[in-house]
């Protein structure tokens, strides 16, 4: 029967060969013809694509090196005061502003490798200074005819004019710029600053782009001239008669059937375009990849299609021997009925095949239940399914298990349920315990801990003996983590609550603290000019002001945490403070404590107040100092550049990434317990004994640190010292060392003093002082009172000293009043502290100086004689006119 199905239609050998191979060469023809269709379009994409990546990395060049950086280094340069300083020089001075102004552009000239030459042109369009690559340059030029020299002319303060592109000697292009100088003297046209910018250097970085290995670029002027082509000849393909006629757009892009152009127009000056840049690339770089491709597919397709038969042949004869045994077989098993056979319309061997594997499988459908389908219902299951034998040995786990712990499933299998779970979670389950909803902790295989809300039940069978222990797990990783981010916010809100209501006291005592200080600072010296010949009184003397200064200090201090006082931040060089700061500290320190010091010159500038880094060092360093008993053991004291990444600042508000200058200072002290370092930060909270600190030290640091977007941090265990990591963010430009202060002579003068403050001890002060420095002083204890004195003859007055908060009118307003009356009036306005006012809002008014009590005599001097000699410059030019 056998022998006689199989002349009437083909075995299974020739099938499988028939088939494998049909459907072999089907889909090579397939992957061919849609290769063929789509490739070119996906080639014109990816090429679109790449120039698109390349016009946008010549643009960010351009706008960042070269048209961003210009105009801004034409601005810094307009604005230096070295330059207002010549316009304004008298004829004595004007060779020295002018030598100034050179060394200015030499400075200049030094980073800016383009630039050829920079010069000064005055409003007769005559070349005053210039200079160049080789410093001095005489050769000067009359530019009054230029069109630049107009365009700059016609120009607002501080607009820009740019020449077109024009070629140099060496067949180098070049352009100009000039930025509009007005005349601080005379607010008019005084003048053009003018520099001449070399082309090289962005020719070069164009030459190195490289799209399908070859360089693609064309640089034309805005008047279509040629400035760079391909050296290539094969990617010659001209752009030029694309760009014929259109109108000045943005990037675009345009397919031809010659290949793709691509153009973008860049301008120094808006609405001026200096050149155009395109890429031009012909179809025959475009379908090279692609002719290769399909050559390379040509060969691989008949060498696939000899391997395929092969190997078809091999494994057809394989699987189709054992199948007609199989088959032969079953027709003479003599347990089914040969009828069944008989209505099975097939051929060969398939139609007994078929037949038994159907009988067999609904007998298998009679007497179980399918497997699979409980096994996708347990790994489909989103919750951990543990199933634990009643000797705690993993029994079965599903697919979440597997993903939440990292085990595969066949290491799961007789582990020992201690490996996921505590000894305690372990002893309920094997004592047949329910527990539902239970927070607990499963451990991975790494040994991460991983937060759960755990269930768990215990499976019988008939007889009431313990089966199996059923566990659920719910991963509660992600509301764990939301809460600990919840708990740390909370945290430093009440922290911020806290710092904000010292600030609010801070700044409430500020005031009448400084009134008293002035008086007893001011009187201190008072008394020690007046006994200056005797030394017992001069020390003596001198203790109380050396205390005044440190409660002045303190008030400082005080008002640097509150946030209450302002700092002019600036670009410094912060190992020169750290190194100040040492030597300072190392002449104040015992010589018992040992000082080491790693100090990286090359950290870095940082934007920060010289004053207050002197502080954060003086304010740790005494810390340390105060950590070691006896005053006895090693300060360590290093500064470096440290990288911090997005995990290092993840926890921190504020603070971003990158680049920070590390100031750490280690000490071999007593070291803290974590509930003393947890409060170090807290204003006036302090460990040390009485007349030791005021606990204001490390709340002043970690305020300056957070003003610099900076972060503080701690390392420190009992007996073992303390390490403080100060971070703050690196800043670029040019950074400046703070100079010390010249002992000069005290100012003298003779001019006619209003001064004006309630507290009579300060008036007082105040007008025994001036009267010493030689001026004319007239004091009064009451705003309304000086307002009075004042009006009755406004000439008598060259300068007005006030208080801020005084009865009835404060300072600010009597300020209004008498500048009404006399518009040019010196006012010096002074204040212990104010919400009210401050040096911006007196600057507003018209007050000329703003200052901050207690004023030292020294102070007082220089800064009368600074407003009274600052209104005769301003006097000056109007007496000559």
């Amino acid at each position: 029967m056998l022998r006689e199905e199989k002349r009437t239609g083909f075995s299974i050998f020739y099938r499988m060969l028939i088939v494998t191979l049909a459907v072999f060469i089907l889909v090579i023809f397939s992957v061919t013809v849609t290769y063929f269709f789509f490739s070119k379009q996906s080639v014109e994409k990816y090429a679109k694509e790449a120039i698109a990546r390349e016009m946008q990395a010549v643009s960010y060049a351009f706008h960042n090196n070269i048209q961003d950086k210009l105009g801004r280094d034409l601005k810094i340069l307009m604005s230096n005061p070295v330059l207002d300083e010549f316009l304004m020089s008298q004829d004595d001075m004007e060779e020295l502003n002018a030598r100034a102004v050179e060394r200015l552009f030499l400075r200049t000239i030094f980073y800016l490798e383009s630039v050829e030459s920079i010069s000064f042109v005055d409003w007769t369009g005559m070349e005053k200074i210039k200079v160049d690559r080789h410093g001095r340059n005489k050769d000067y030029r009359n530019l009054a005819g230029s069109r630049l020299f107009s365009s700059i002319e016609a120009q607002p303060s501080g607009g820009i004019s740019c020449t077109p592109l024009f070629e140099g000697k060496a067949g180098e292009y070049f352009f100009t710029l000039g930025i509009h100088k007005t005349d601080p003297d005379i607010g008019e046209f005084g003048g053009a600053i003018v520099m001449k910018y070399s082309f090289k250097n962005f020719v070069n970085y164009v030459k190195q782009i490289r799209i399908f290995g070859v360089n693609p670029i064309w640089v034309l002027s805005a008047q279509n001239e040629v400035l760079l082509q391909p050296e290539d000849g094969n990617v010659n393909f001209d752009p030029r008669a694309v760009l014929s006629g259109k109108k000045k757009m943005d990037f675009h892009v345009v397919s031809l059937d010659g290949g793709l152009i691509a153009c973008q127009y860049f301008s120094i000056v808006p609405e001026k375009p200096l050149l155009q840049v395109c890429i031009a690339i012909p179809s025959s770089l475009l379908l090279q990849d692609m002719q290769k491709v399909l050559h390379f597919l040509s060969y691989v397709f008949v060498f696939s299609l000899i391997v395929v038969i092969v190997i078809v042949f091999f494994v057809s004869r394989y699987f189709s021997r054992p199948i007609m045994e199989l088959a032969a077989a079953v027709v003479h098993f003599p347990r089914f009925e040969t009828s069944k056979l008989r209505d099975i319309k097939a051929f060969g061997e398939i139609h007994s095949l078929v037949e038994n594997i159907i009988e067999m499988v609904h007998n298998l459908e009679k007497t179980s239940v399918s497997r699979d389908y409980v096994d996708n219902i347990i790994n489909t299951m989103l919750n951990t399914l543990v199933v634990l034998t009643p000797e705690g040995k993993v029994q079965r786990v599903n697919s979440a298990a597997c993903l939440l712990l990292d085990y595969e499933e066949n290491e799961f299998v007789g582990m020992s349920g201690e490996q996921i779970m505590n000894e305690e979670i372990m002893e309920e389950l094997l004592a047949g315990t329910v527990i539902r909803n239970r927070e607990i902790i499963f451990r991975s295989k790494s040994g991460k801990q991983v937060p759960v809300l755990f269930y768990c039940s215990t499976m019988r069978d008939n007889q009431g003996e313990t089966e199996a222990i059923v566990c659920l797990a719910q991963d509660i990783t992600a509301q764990k983590q939301a809460e600990d981010q919840k708990a740390m916010l909370e945290a430093q809100l009440r922290q911020a609550g806290k710092m904000e209501a010292i600030g609010t006291l801070a700044g409430g005592i500020a005031h009448d603290f400084n009134n008293i200080l002035s008086a007893v600072l001011g009187y201190a010296e008072l008394a020690l000019m007046h006994n200056k010949n005797e030394e017992t009184a001069v020390q003596e003397i001198s203790q109380v002001i050396k205390a005044g200064r440190r409660a002045r200090d303190l008030v400082a201090q005080i008002l640097a945490f509150s946030r209450s006082s302002g700092y002019e931040l600036t670009p410094l060089s912060p190992h020169i403070i750290v190194k100040e700061s040492i030597q300072m500290l190392r002449a104040s320190f015992p010589t018992s404590m040992e000082i080491i010091q790693d100090i990286d010159p090359h950290c870095g500038s940082i934007l920060a107040d010289p004053t207050r880094m002197h502080q954060i060092m003086v304010n740790l360093c005494t810390n340390a100092l105060h950590a070691m008993e006896n005053e006895k053991g090693v300060l360590r004291i290093s500064l470096a550049q440290k990288e911090l990444t997005e995990e290092d600042v993840k926890k921190k508000i504020g603070v971003s990434a990158g680049p920070h200058m590390e100031l750490k200072i280690s000490d071999t002290g007593h070291g803290m317990d974590a509930r003393t370092r947890e409060r170090i930060f807290d204003p006036f909270f302090t460990t040390k004994e009485v007349g030791r600190g005021t606990g204001m030290g490390l709340a002043v640091v970690h305020g300056i640190v957070q003003d610099y977007g900076g972060v503080i941090r701690v390392e420190s265990e009992p007996g073992k010292g303390s390490t403080f990591s100060v971070y703050i963010p690196v800043q670029g430009g040019e950074s400046f060392s703070p100079k010390a202060e010249e002992n000069t002579p005290l100012a003298h003068g003779s001019e006619h003093i209003l001064v004006v403050d309630d507290e009579a001890m300060i008036v007082a002060m105040l007008k025994e002082s001036l009267l010493n420095f030689g001026y004319q002083v007239t004091a009064s204890l009451n705003g309304k009172e000086a307002l009075e004195q004042f009006m009755t003859n406004p000439e008598k007055f060259d300068l007005v000293i006030t208080d801020q908060t005084m009865p009835e009118i404060s300072g600010s307003e009597l300020a209004r009043e008498i500048l009404k009356v006399k518009p040019e009036m010196a006012i010096i306005l002074c204040t212990g502290f104010s919400g009210m006012i401050s040096e911006e809002k007196a600057r507003e008014i018209g007050v000329r100086k703003f200052a901050m009590k207690p004023i030292g005599r020294r102070d007082l001097a220089r800064m009368v004689r600074e407003v009274l000699d600052g209104e005769k410059e301003i006097r000056n030019p109007c007496e000559k006119d």
